[in-house]
């Protein structure tokens, strides 16, 4: 039975690695409107100079604004709409990139504590040792 758990908490874990520390917000800078007509990013997060924090999907600069998709989550429902804001009011604006270095360690870590589990577990039953005794 604990090996079932055993195999959930390993699945958890690997979710948990793939899905959270190995990412990271990066600001874009020195002139982020050149940046972002020039390629295309899947979202960027904007930080207002009123402090208002949000992400945009699919950004592309037109005159002076900044635009993109929106989300807002409604009592029943995702839903996206077109934002815009003017690039005058945009205090910073970030881009999400992968972390090699942090997936590796994540991995590593959640691997080696797991591990770690299943000794202890195996050393606290005779079910799960490779070799059983016979009476020969």
């Amino acid at each position: 039975m604990w090996m079932s758990t055993l195999r959930r908490a390993v699945a958890a874990a690997t979710l948990v690695t793939y899905g959270t520390a190995c990412h990271s917000w990066r600001p874009l800078a020195p002139a982020p409107e050149l940046v972002i007509a020039e390629q295309q990013f899947d979202r960027v997060r904007v930080t207002t100079r009123q402090g208002e924090r949000f992400e945009l999907a699919e950004p592309t600069v037109r005159a002076d604004s900044l635009f993109g998709l929106r989300e807002a989550v409604g009592v029943r429902s995702m839903r996206r709409f077109l934002a815009g804001v003017a690039l005058a009011d945009v205090a910073r604006i970030e881009t999400l990139h992968s972390d090699a270095g942090r997936t590796v360690l994540a991995v590593v870590l959640v691997s080696g504590g797991l591990f770690a589990l299943g000794m202890i577990g195996c050393a606290a039953s005779d079910k799960c040792l490779p070799f059983t005794k016979s009476g020969n």
